[in-house]
């Protein structure tokens, strides 16, 4: 048993203790004059106190790696999914087939001769976005018509469309896109836009033709002199095996005599089916 004894006159604070220690007793009361009693635990308690604390702080240790590891693993797999999800979206947005068209539109207000020579070649229908030239790898040459098949009403369609307008009365005008398709058919061709006033439709056809044929043979390191002819340069590119065919399609048009605008275009239009 163990007591403890306050010698305390009444009213008055407390103003000392003294403590009876018996069998069995685990506490000890300490107590200044005028403070608050207070229990302190032995030594033994401590130490198994802080035996305790550091097999906790051990254990919480141990989880927090491990729930750290599987944050990195579950991380490391997600940006590996997202690669590779975008990798197959990147690889849906490359057109499967492309077609030519052109048309030719007249009209007072050139919004609307633009409009009708859209509606000419074909793709008036449709949302155009214009984008720059690059004939995809793998992708199929159709002809319009079959090409056509494949749009639908208000679709967002991707396209290289050159354009060109005039309303001077008898004024010569052209628009010509021209390809460039290498023999390597796992290897990006060239596309390439022209429009111009006071070429002829072959000239102007053979100009975009052999633009698209330079860009292409630049990245094929094919060697050519530029002051050459087109059919010069044609044949080098025939020998070298690299280019495998070239070809245009050209609208031109004479400016309407009453003034109209004359509004010529041609297209390359891309089709991801």
């Amino acid at each position: 048993m163990r007591a403890s004894i306050v010698d305390a006159r009444p009213n008055e604070p407390v103003c000392s203790v003294r403590t009876v220690t018996g069998v069995g007793t685990g506490v000890r009361k300490v107590v200044d004059a005028g403070s608050v009693v207070a229990d302190r635990p032995p030594r033994r308690r401590y130490r198994q106190l802080g035996q305790r604390a550091i097999a906790y702080r051990g254990k919480f240790l141990s989880f927090f790696i491990q729930t750290s590891q599987i944050t990195v693993l579950d991380s490391t797999f997600s940006s590996q999914f997202d690669f590779l999800e975008a990798n197959e979206l990147g690889k849906d947005m490359v057109p499967k087939r492309i077609f030519f068209t052109k048309g030719v539109g007249k009209h007072r207000e050139r919004l609307t001769s633009f409009e009708l020579a859209l509606r000419d070649a074909g793709i008036a229908a449709q949302n155009l976005v214009r984008v720059s030239s690059i004939f995809p790898p793998n992708c199929k040459l159709v002809p319009r018509s079959q090409g056509l098949k494949y749009l639908h009403p208000g679709e967002v369609v991707f396209a290289v469309v050159a354009e060109n307008s005039t309303h001077e009365p008898h004024r010569l005008l052209a628009s010509s896109i021209g390809v460039a398709i290498p023999a390597d058919r796992n290897t990006y061709g060239y596309l390439s836009e022209h429009h111009s006033f006071g070429e002829t439709e072959d000239s102007a056809g053979d100009y975009a033709e052999e633009l698209a044929a330079e860009m292409l043979a630049t990245t094929l390191n094919v060697e050519f002199d530029s002051d050459r002819s087109w059919d010069e340069k044609k044949e080098i590119y025939r020998i070298s095996n690299k280019i495998v065919r070239t070809a245009n399609v050209t609208q031109s048009a004479v400016g309407d005599k009453r003034g109209l605008w004359t509004t010529v275009i041609a297209s390359a239009v891309l089709i991801f089916d």
